[in-house]
């Protein structure tokens, strides 16, 4: 049961654990980016207020017309993150937030499909994004949009520059996907909340929907990150590291982190029940104002709008409210 019922001041959604959002998230995402402060050159569509003062808040997935908003707020997330140092030094920051992150966007809309690219609006603007490489997709992007990234990469910098950069995204890839070889996953990419507005929640509540997906299909997620502070980050939605890698000539450490599925919170779905809850901005942060039991019996089931990785999805209602029902 995923709801995404908005009403002023709050956001519901379904949380396998009754809990997990809030606190200091630090950089919330996962390439390890501490950025704690803007980007040189700030292009972000977003006023530099508390997030208490946000009157409407948003979780939805991203279509075409939002990728250079969410564009902008995730090159200037992770501008400072060491897996792109590469990519900031040999062609500025313009270089992710104009080839780099569109291109990326553009492909997990458009291609990877079913819950991969997500954004946090507040007052309709993004302050968050994120991008999922979902279990049956192969955690690589396509020859074509490979071609059309290098293509671009190749006008904005040096020849050298750009094959040091992926040769080191390619190495952390590849121990990525040694650590999952043969085991179907989620994979995080990257979740990015806008400089200004981070330590707020919303990295957290911004990631809630998949994980829950994960914990009802008994389906592993992973991610890759290269600071303390974005470990300690996923350490809080219950990522374990599952391999160090130590610095070498193409890559600086990093850690490989993996979140098996909640056996609790399958048991409740098992049971036809599932808590829900009720979620209201405090003092910049996401707090829980109220909590839901659900029961099967209290749903009415309508058409079927969709089928996926996650299972089949209906539109329905729960107490006089809209809801998609797995």
């Amino acid at each position: 049961i995923a709801t995404t019922t908005t009403t002023t001041t709050t956001t519901t959604s379904s949380s396998p654990r009754g809990g997990g959002g809030g606190g200091a998230d630090g950089a919330e995402h996962a390439d390890g980016a501490a950025a704690a402060v803007p980007s040189p050159t700030s292009s972000s569509s977003l006023p530099a207020t508390s997030v208490a003062q946000h009157d409407h808040v948003l979780r939805k997935e991203l279509m075409l017309h939002n990728v250079d908003d969410a564009a902008r707020v995730a090159s200037r997330a992770l501008c400072t993150d060491p897996r792109f140092a590469w990519m900031v030094r040999g062609g500025g920051v313009e270089v992710l937030a104009n080839v780099y992150t569109p291109i990326v966007l553009k492909y997990a809309i458009t291609q990877a499909k079913m819950g991969t690219a997500w954004g946090l609006f507040a007052d309709g603007r993004i302050q968050a994004t994120s991008i999922w490489t979902p279990p049956h997709r192969e955690k690589k992007f396509p020859i074509g949009t490979c071609v059309k990234l290098l293509w671009k990469l190749r006008a904005s910098m040096s020849v050298e520059d750009m094959q040091s950069g992926l040769k080191g995204l390619k190495r952390v890839q590849e121990v990525y996907n040694d650590e999952f070889k043969g085991v179907p996953n989620w994979f995080l990419f990257f979740v990015a909340v806008d400089p200004d507005l981070q330590c707020r929640g919303f990295g957290t509540a911004l990631l809630k929907p998949v994980l829950a997906w994960a914990d009802a299909d008994g389906i592993d997620c992973g991610c890759f990150t290269f600071t303390m502070r974005s470990l300690n980050f996923f350490k809080r939605l219950q990522f374990d590291v599952v391999r160090q890698v130590e610095p070498t000539d193409k890559t600086s450490r990093f850690w490989v982190l993996r979140r098996r599925p909640c056996r609790a919170s399958m048991a409740e779905i098992t049971a036809s029940q599932q808590e829900v809850l009720k979620t209201v901005m405090r003092d910049g942060q996401l707090q829980v104002q109220d909590k839901f039991s659900i029961s099967a019996a209290e749903l009415v089931k309508e058409e079927r709008i969709g089928h996926g990785s996650i299972g089949a999805v209906w539109r329905g209602m729960w107490r006089n409210v809209h809801v998609a029902i797995k």
